[in-house]
């Protein structure tokens, strides 16, 4: 059995797979902007001692993507409006 290929079919794939390997290559370029502009995280409150403190869960993939890794000691440092979390270096 012989298959007929139709040549502007096929040009019509081809383009179709090329219009996907650049928005893939977008989408990458696109995940490393978020990743150097950091993450959005909400404060919300934590039972303590009767009360509530403010608290921030730091917890996600996203840490792996910025260099922390599980068992990585890092320093926590505030400032008015500000906190910045370092890794301890060694």
């Amino acid at each position: 059995m012989k298959i007929a290929y139709d040549r502007k079919r096929t040009r019509l794939y081809e383009q179709r797979a090329a219009a996907g390997r650049k928005l893939a290559e977008r989408t990458h370029l696109a995940d490393i902007k978020v990743r150097k502009q950091g993450k959005t995280l909400k404060v919300v409150h934590f039972p303590q001692h009767g009360g509530r403190v403010p608290s921030v869960r730091v917890a996600g993939k996203w840490l792996d993507w910025f260099g922390f890794q599980i068992g990585d000691l890092v320093i926590l440092t505030a400032a008015a409006g500000r906190l910045v979390i370092e890794k301890r270096r060694a």
